[in-house]
Formats: structure tokens, C-alpha cells, sequence
């Protein structure tokens, strides 16, 4: 257990995070460990991303130790602080050579302050808020942290700041990035790849506080646009395989959560011991549709370039009956199958008989089936045919879609929208 956790104002400010009006950010702090250092650089809190460290959750955030003497309403204000720079993903922006790394920093700081004030107004800053008033009456209250950035720099509004300083609430150390002048890129990748994990457990975590009521509407739809990802559809596929599959059936979510929401009843990824590979993918291929060569191109890509973790991949095509399932337990034989296949339109389609035959298996063998994936227009029965054959609540399930986007699906269904 990290030092100071037993003290009285760690207590009360992690008390007052699992509140109603904090608990998104109570438990998306839990994420990381509070650790309290001496220092006399002038901040209050720092966060180290440490996703492969054995000893820490996801990461520490480093707090200056006179927050300790300071109110929980101040503590609690800087967790929040520091978990908006990552919320935000500031720290990709860490290993851009083109910005002034000081004034991008106070860009940083100025938006999240005007955040906290409007949103968190009980919560108060352990010194004055970070808010550039002349930015603020110039740019607004909701100018992005870009437009922030170009103002505070044609203004020259900021005084020196020490050559150490924090950009999204990462210590920028050029000796840790950089080699000979060239920046690391793994470590560029660790971060980035960071980031869309912590993405996709703040997207969890805030479902998780509306289904339970626990989060006001203005601050869901708020930290909602907030945390929202804004990447091409191949790009948000190829992150939900690596999420369902790269780990061994025995580690998926829903089996063994984590242990640290446990107490909420809020289900995240869990770990184990266990390395046995024993993944199977199933895919659907709705016949009647039109997806396009191109597309299908990137879907077989991504699929071959998760190969490594799936055992097999069964792929169904139907329209309204199944006309062809196949099992592939190598990359090219799929490669080959999948981008060979023609959409020629064969009437009407039903997801009955696939999702019956989906349930069958998962019924016969659960622990074998680790995602299915839905190829479709949608425009189909695939919406009673979801109440039908609840299939989605025991396997992740993703709709690939190039035609209708259902509404109001269940939380536990992923849908992309397919665009060329």
C-alpha cells in the first residue's frame, strides 16, 4: 500500500471522489496509485504512465506532499486535474517537435481549470485556478486547448517557466525520449496505445455511472464528447480485437472483473494467470449486402494481423439462411477465403438462423468462443433477433456496419460504422 494512504486527508478526498457528483472520476482514479514526494518544483501533482509495471495498477500520480496539509476539496481537485490531461490524451502531443512544449503546457492547464471551475465548482484548487482571464475573455470558456495555444503564444502571455515542465501531466524529460535527437518511438507507441486503453475503461466506467444513476445527464454528455474517439473505423476494430482477444479465454472480462470495482458493481478487464491461447472468432457475413472491396481488404487485414492470438475463425454467410460456414485456422487461408467473397445480393436477409447457430455454440462451449463480429447493412430483423438470441451478454459482440446505425442498442454491443 502506498505511503499516506492511511492519512486523514488521502481519506476524506477519496471518500468525497466516490461521491454521486465525482464517482466517474473516483473510480477511474483508482486506476493509479497516489504517491506523495518532497519537491520544490512548482506543481502539485504529475502523473507517470507505468502500463507494463508489475507493481502499479495502470500508473502513479505524483502529488507534492504539502497537499497533505492542504483541504480534501484541494487534493481531490488535483486527481481530477491530472485525470483530465490523460482523459484528454495531452500526452501525445509530447513527442511533437513543432510545439513550444511551455506554452502548449499552459494551454493544457488553462482549458482543464475552466473545466473544473464551471463543472466541479465545490471542488477548489489548492492555490488560485490556472486561467489566463485575457485568454478566456478573448477565446471563451470552451476554446480547445490548440486555439488556447496559438493565443497564448501571439500574446506572449505567460512568464518563464522552468525548462522542466509538465506537458498533459507527464514529466518531459528530453533524456527519456529521445536518442542521439531521435525520439523514441516505442516509447511514443507505449503512450499512444495507453491512452486508447485508458479510453476504453473511461467509456466503461461513465456507461457503468449512468446505467446506475450515479453521474447528472450534463456531466455524462460532458465527459462523453470528452473521452469519444475520433479514429477511422479500422482503427476502433483492430483496438476492440486487441481488447477481447489478446488475452487467453480465461481472462475475458466477464469472468474474472476487477477486483477494484468489484465493490460498485462495475465489471472491467480482470487478470490471470493463465496463458493458454484458446480464442475463437466467429464472423458473420450478411450475403444481401454491399460492403466494398476496399473495405473488405482492411477488415480481412486486420483480422490476419490479429491472427497470432485466435486459435480459429468460423465465418457464417447468410442471408436469410446460412449457406456456408468455414473454419480457418491460419492467417492466408482466411485472407484468401474472405476477400474472395462476392456480395452479389441474394433478396432479403434474417439474422435468426445465424444467431441460433451463434447460441448453440457458445452453448456447447463457452470457454472456446472469445468475440463475434457481425459483417452487415443492417437492414434486417437484427434487432429482434438481439432480444431472441441474447447471445451479446455472454461474448463481446461487434456490429461492422456500412448501412443503418441502430439506435438505443444494449451497452454490451459494440457498433462501427463502416466509412470508405
Amino acid at each position: 500500500m502506498p505511503e499516506y494512504d492511511d492519512h486523514i486527508t488521502v481519506r476524506k478526498a477519496r471518500t468525497l471522489l466516490m461521491t454521486r457528483d465525482y464517482l466517474f472520476f473516483g473510480i477511474m482514479s483508482q486506476r493509479f496509485d497516489w504517491i506523495f514526494v518532497d519537491t520544490e518544483l512548482p506543481f502539485w501533482g504529475w502523473v507517470m504512465l507505468q502500463p507494463k509495471h508489475e507493481e502499479s495498477i495502470d500508473g502513479k500520480i505524483y502529488l507534492n506532499k504539502r497537499l497533505l496539509d492542504k483541504s480534501p476539496t484541494s487534493l481531490a481537485y488535483v486527481i481530477c486535474h491530472e485525470l483530465l490531461h490523460i482523459l484528454n490524451r495531452h500526452a501525445s502531443r509530447k513527442f511533437d517537435p513543432t510545439i513550444d512544449h511551455n506554452y502548449f503546457s499552459a494551454a493544457c492547464d488553462h482549458t482543464i481549470e475552466i473545466f473544473l471551475r464551471d463543472n466541479l465548482p465545490k471542488l477548489k484548487p489548492p492555490d488560485d485556478y490556472l486561467i489566463f482571464e485575457k485568454a478566456e475573455k478573448a477565446l471563451g470558456k470552451t476554446a480547445s486547448v490548440e486555439r488556447v495555444y496559438e493565443w497564448l503564444k501571439d500574446n506572449e502571455e505567460i512568464t518563464e517557466t522552468p525548462l522542466y515542465v509538465l506537458v498533459g501531466g507527464i514529466p518531459v524529460n528530453p533524456n527519456e525520449i529521445e536518442v542521439n535527437g531521435v525520439i523514441d518511438s516505442s516509447i511514443e507507441q507505449v503512450i499512444k496505445d495507453y491512452s486508447e486503453y485508458i479510453q476504453i475503461i473511461a467509456n466503461s466506467v461513465l456507461e457503468q455511472c449512468k446505467q446506475r444513476e450515479t453521474i447528472s445527464g450534463k456531466m455524462y454528455e460532458i465527459i462523453k464528447e470528452l473521452i469519444k474517439l475520433e479514429v477511422p473505423w479500422d482503427e476502433i476494430l483492430d483496438n476492440c480485437i486487441k481488447t477481447y482477444v489478446n488475452v487467453a479465454g480465461d481472462d475475458r472480462t466477464w469472468k474474472i472483473p476487477n477486483k477494484y470495482f468489484d465493490p460498485l458493481g462495475i465489471v472491467l478487464p480482470g487478470v490471470n494467470q493463465y496463458d493458454e491461447r484458446v480464442n475463437t472468432v466467429i464472423i458473420t457475413v450478411d450475403s444481401s449486402g454491399s460492403i466494398s472491396t476496399k473495405n473488405l481488404q482492411q477488415f480481412s487485414y486486420i483480422i490476419t494481423e490479429n491472427f497470432k492470438y485466435v486459435n480459429k475463425i468460423i465465418v457464417m454467410v447468410h442471408d436469410v439462411k446460412i449457406h456456408d460456414i468455414r473454419e480457418f485456422t491460419n492467417a492466408q487461408d482466411f485472407k484468401t477465403y474472405i476477400e474472395t467473397i462476392g456480395f452479389k445480393g441474394r433478396g432479403g436477409t434474417s439474422h435468426e438462423y445465424v444467431f441460433k447457430e451463434i447460441m448453440k455454440r457458445i452453448n456447447d462451449n463457452l470457454d472456446e468462443i472469445s468475440l463475434v463480429i457481425s459483417l452487415t447493412d443492417n437492414y434486417s430483423d437484427i434487432r429482434h433477433q438481439h432480444a431472441k438470441y441474447p447471445f451479446w451478454k455472454i461474448v463481446p459482440y461487434i456490429i461492422l456496419t456500412n448501412g443503418a446505425v441502430l439506435d438505443n442498442l444494449p451497452k454490451e454491443i459494440k457498433q462501427i460504422k463502416i466509412e470508405d
